[in-house]
């Protein structure tokens, strides 16, 4: 199975973002650090993220993102380790100001 296939098989356990025009999966808090742990082993590049939120039952984008840039000569392996790594740690910590549940979506390189 094709990388992009394994990552999409990974990541589809979410909520599709379609109807907001993306063809990716907004995931729980949960769901996504149970994903960067199989995304590492297939090493995986995230080049960033946007985050969700529900309201009145609908994911709506909050305006927060991150990303990450390349260092140079970071080997392809380096930086796949660092992004999931990186952004493991911010999903951990991050939490919304106002406590709403938030959903995270992975943009990958």
């Amino acid at each position: 199975m094709a990388k992009k296939a394994i990552i999409t098989a990974i990541v589809s356990c979410g909520v599709p973002l379609n109807r907001l025009g993306e063809k990716s999966w907004a995931l729980s808090k949960y769901q996504a650090l149970k994903a960067l742990h199989q995304l590492k082993l297939e090493g995986a590049v995230i080049i960033g993220g946007d985050m969700y939120q529900l309201s009145d039952g609908e994911l709506q984008p909050n305006g927060d993102s991150w990303y990450f840039e390349r260092f140079c000569g970071e080997s392809d392996e380096e930086f796949s380790q660092r992004t999931v790594d990186c952004t493991f740690n911010y999903l951990v910590e991050y939490e919304h100001p106002n406590k709403l549940e938030t959903y995270f979506a992975f943009i990958f390189g």
